[in-house]
């Protein structure tokens, strides 16, 4: 143990005791946690596989490894609970995290009762919906942060690198013959390409730069993770022109900033001057490209930023009414949104499954209750934390990722299919950590800051 402490000098610093990795049963859980990994990417990244000749249909991809995520997470809930010591929780979290098993369970009944659900996508949700109460459960353990550090970095680069090469390819369309490539190229921003419909893997781009910045690990995977907010802006901004991308990105950067006096209990100079410096060449560079001045265009069109936005907000507050309001329309709910890009049409009114401020797609599906339970997981973000809290790189991580997390899902539309298995094991382990429990005297008293200073 000690020969293991060593070489892993992070583990040690953990608010909590660390179970040594030849531990009979660790094996089991980072294989399981590759495997996920491997299903969600290959579930991402489908319409890849399709353009490069893999002979299963999409939609039996689809169906199989959607149903294969959730009953993986549940079992790394299982091995973990048996395989590593349970670590100490503060604010009654393992009773929240209980109330959200529950909550998904009636929820899905009651999105079986609603005579709208034509879609018949509330198993689909439900699927989608379990993985986070699962990873919540499990992002509270060191192990397994360690565990998908590496998995996670190259997970994003071959996402990348299957981007690029599908960049200029049509995006397949269902016809009544099957799947079948577009003819063309006519959607804007690349919409309608398969690079657009394997992008998703690039949402982790912000958690590894955060955790990136956090780390003290002087290695060529962190260099990778600090990269992978450049690559998620040139990507996500530049290729697909979503204004939200290089917003996120510079909010990222400050609130990182923001908050080095009290991680790093210094104001870190040099950092600062030298990412200032590399992100004005970038947008010097940037500046030049047809694709900056198409997202410049859409910051400045006649429709604004979050004209659609509010009137999608209008519309739903003129649907739902009080007792829906409470307690929701269940997993895959609906309401009658704006008629200028209806989802689909039941009944004469143009239905819709999602709107653009994200949080009022947790009130379709469970009402205020679910909002507020969803709302615990973040309210400790502003609880003091003892300094010792501080000492450990994924606490810090997912401090300075998730002020963009609770952005996002403030003004942005998500749902819970198997799709946004990423999103679920993202919230669910970075909320898991402003929970963690670390006692004042387990650790030295010193004067000096908690976290390594080198970068």
């Amino acid at each position: 143990m000690t020969q293991w402490a060593e070489e892993h000098p992070v583990a040690i610093r953990a608010p909590f005791v660390v179970a040594d990795p030849s531990r009979s049963g660790t094996g089991v859980l980072r294989a399981l946690l590759i495997l996920f990994l491997v299903i969600g990417g290959l579930e991402t990244n489908r319409q890849a596989l399709w353009y490069f000749g893999f002979p299963v249909p999409l939609q039996t991809i689809a169906a199989v490894l959607g149903i294969a995520l959730p009953l993986i997470s549940l079992t790394l809930v299982y091995v973990a609970s048996v395989t590593l010591p349970r670590p100490p929780m503060r604010h009654a979290y393992g009773f929240r995290v209980s109330l959200l098993f529950v909550s998904s369970v009636v929820l899905l009944a009651l999105g079986r009762l609603e005579d709208y659900n034509l879609l018949n996508n509330t198993f689909k949700e439900f699927a989608g919906f379990i993985m986070l109460p699962a990873w919540l459960l499990l992002g509270c353990q060191d192990e397994i942060w360690q565990a998908i550090r590496k998995p996670l970095v190259i997970l994003f680069y071959i996402s990348l690198v299957l981007i690029l090469l599908t960049a200029r390819a049509p995006v397949a369309v269902l016809t009544q013959e099957g799947f079948v490539a577009g003819k063309s190229l006519q959607a804007p921003r690349n919409l309608d390409t398969v690079a657009y419909a394997i992008h998703g893997t690039m949402g982790i781009g912000p958690l590894l730069f955060a955790w990136g910045m956090a780390s003290t690990r002087k290695d060529i995977w962190r260099v990778a993770m600090i990269a992978a907010l450049g690559v998620y802006v040139c990507v996500d901004a530049l290729l697909f022109e979503f204004r939200g991308a290089a917003a996120a990105a510079v909010f990222l950067v400050l609130v990182y900033f923001a908050m080095s006096p009290i991680i790093r209990r210094r104001i870190p100079i040099g950092p600062i001057i030298g990412l200032f410096f590399l992100a004005g060449i970038v947008f010097v560079i940037a500046s030049q490209t047809q694709s900056f001045n198409d997202l410049m265009r859409r910051f400045e069109g006649p429709e604004g930023i979050f004209d659609s936005r509010i009137d999608e907000a209008q519309t739903f507050f003129k649907d739902m009414g009080p007792i829906d309001l409470l307690v929701g329309r269940g997993l895959a709910g609906t309401y009658a949104g704006p008629q200028w890009a209806p989802m689909f049409v039941y009944k004469d009114r143009f239905v819709w499954s999602t709107n653009h401020f994200g949080i009022l797609g947790l009130v379709l599906r469970g009402g205020v209750l679910l909002l507020f339970l969803a709302l615990s997981f973040a309210v400790p973000y502003v609880l003091p934390k003892p300094p010792g809290w501080y000492a450990n790189e994924y606490n810090v991580g997912a401090m300075i990722v998730l002020p963009l997390i609770m952005f996002n899902i403030l003004c942005n539309p998500f749902d819970f299919m198997p799709d946004s298995y990423l999103g679920m094991m993202l919230w669910g382990l970075c909320f898991a950590r402003l929970s963690t429990f670390a006692p004042e005297n387990s650790w030295p008293q010193t004067t000096q800051p908690m976290i390594d200073s080198g970068y």
